[in-house]
C-alpha cells in the first residue's frame, strides 16, 4: 500500500502514464520514401488523396516504394466515416499495381468489446461479408484488431487507484480531455460497472494478462464461424486469420495457433512489445503515424497513415493482388466518393 501511495503521489494530476502508452500526437517517419517500409495502412480511402505537388495518392505512394496498401473492414455503423474498404476502391488499388491487406476493426481498444461472447461471431460474419463484396481471393488473410485492449485494462486499473475507486474528478477529467484521453474516460466508466462481475479478484491484482481468456474466446469464435461457413483456410476455399495488437496479444495468439500472422502495433509501451519484436514472430511491424499536413482529401481534413515493415524472413503476410468475381452488395453507413 505504501508503494502504491508513493506512485500515486508521483503521478497525481498527470497523464504521463497514459500518453506514454497511447501517443496521441506522436509523429512517425516523414512523408517521404523509406527503403525499409513497403507497406502503408490507411483509415481513409486512398482514392481521395492528393499530395503536396498535386499527384494522386497512388502516384505518390508508388514514388515512396509502397507495394501494399492496408485498408479496413468494419461494421455498417463504422467507427468513423469512410473507414471501410469498398469494391470500387479495391478495383482502383489493384489497377494501380498495389496489393491489398485488410484488417477488421471496430471499437477494439475497449476491453468490454471482448466480454460479449457473440462479438467474435458478429465480427467474423461481417468480415466474410466484406471479403466477398470486395472479391478478396481465397488463401489471403483477414486480420482482426485487438487494438490495445490489454493496455486499456492496465490503464483503467491505474485510474481506479488514481480516483480512489470512484468517478474521475472534474479537474482530472478536464486534464484527460485536454490530452486526448476521451476514450480512457469512457473505458474507465465501463470498468466501474463490470470489474466485479468479470474479474474474480481485487482491482489492484488485475493485470493485462487477464484479458487473454476473452481475446482467446473471440478468436476461437472467429475460427468457428469461418469453418461453419466453409471459409476456413484448411478447406481450400477460405481465408487465413491474422491479428493486430500488442506483443502480449500476438504472442498468446501465435502460441495457441489461433492466427497465421501477427501485426505488431506501433505503441512501444503496450505489454510485450520488446519481447515479441525481439522474437521476430511478427509478420508486419507498424511505425508511428506519419502526418502529411500538406496532403489533401477530396472531402477535406488532414491526412495521416502508418508506414509498416515486412518481416524480412517472410514475403507472404496475407496480402492479395487479384480479386474474385463476386457480388458486391453490402451494407455501410456512409457513401464515400471513389474518384
Amino acid at each position: 500500500m505504501r508503494a502504491y501511495n508513493i506512485l500515486k503521489a508521483i503521478v497525481f494530476g498527470s497523464v504521463l502514464f497514459l500518453t506514454a502508452c497511447h501517443p496521441a500526437h506522436a509523429e512517425g517517419p516523414d512523408c517521404a520514401p523509406h527503403k525499409q517500409y513497403s507497406v502503408a495502412d490507411f483509415s481513409q480511402p486512398v482514392t481521395q488523396l492528393r499530395s503536396i505537388n498535386g499527384r494522386s495518392g497512388f502516384e505518390e505512394l508508388r514514388h515512396f516504394g509502397i507495394k501494399t496498401i492496408i485498408r479496413y473492414y468494419d461494421l455498417p455503423d463504422e467507427s468513423f466515416a469512410c473507414k471501410t474498404l469498398v469494391p470500387a476502391e479495391t478495383d482502383a488499388i489493384l489497377k494501380n499495381g498495389f496489393s491489398i491487406a485488410v484488417v477488421y476493426q471496430h471499437n477494439s481498444p475497449d476491453p468490454e468489446a471482448f466480454f460479449n461472447g457473440n462479438s467474435g461471431k458478429i465480427d467474423a460474419r461481417r468480415a466474410l461479408e466484406m471479403a466477398n463484396a470486395n472479391g478478396q481471393p481465397f488463401g489471403s488473410a483477414i486480420y482482426f484488431s485487438v487494438d490495445g485492449t490489454d493496455q486499456s485494462l492496465r490503464d483503467v486499473v491505474f485510474e481506479h487507484g488514481m480516483s480512489d475507486g470512484g468517478r474521475i474528478s472534474s479537474k482530472r477529467r478536464k486534464l484527460l480531455r485536454r490530452n486526448g484521453q476521451i476514450n480512457h474516460i469512457k473505458h474507465y466508466e465501463g470498468f466501474l460497472k463490470y470489474h466485479k462481475r468479470m474479474f474474480a479478484k481485487a482491482v489492484e491484482d488485475i493485470r493485462a494478462t487477464d484479458i487473454l481468456p476473452f481475446v482467446d474466446t473471440y478468436f476461437r469464435s472467429i475460427h468457428g464461424v469461418f469453418k461453419s461457413s466453409g471459409y476456413d483456410s484448411a478447406s481450400g476455399k477460405g481465408f487465413k486469420i491474422g491479428a493486430y495488437g500488442s506483443g502480449l496479444i500476438c504472442n498468446h495468439l501465435m502460441k495457441e495457433k489461433l492466427v497465421d500472422y501477427c501485426w505488431l502495433a506501433q505503441s512501444t509501451g503496450w505489454p510485450g512489445y520488446d519481447s515479441f519484436l525481439k522474437d521476430k514472430k511478427w509478420s508486419l511491424l507498424q511505425k508511428e503515424p506519419s502526418y502529411c499536413r500538406k496532403w489533401k482529401l477530396y472531402s477535406g481534413g488532414p491526412v495521416s497513415f502508418d508506414f509498416n515493415k515486412v518481416n524480412p524472413a517472410i514475403s507472404d503476410f496475407g496480402q492479395w493482388s487479384t480479386r474474385r468475381d463476386t457480388p458486391r452488395n453490402f451494407k455501410r453507413s456512409e457513401k464515400c466518393t471513389v474518384e
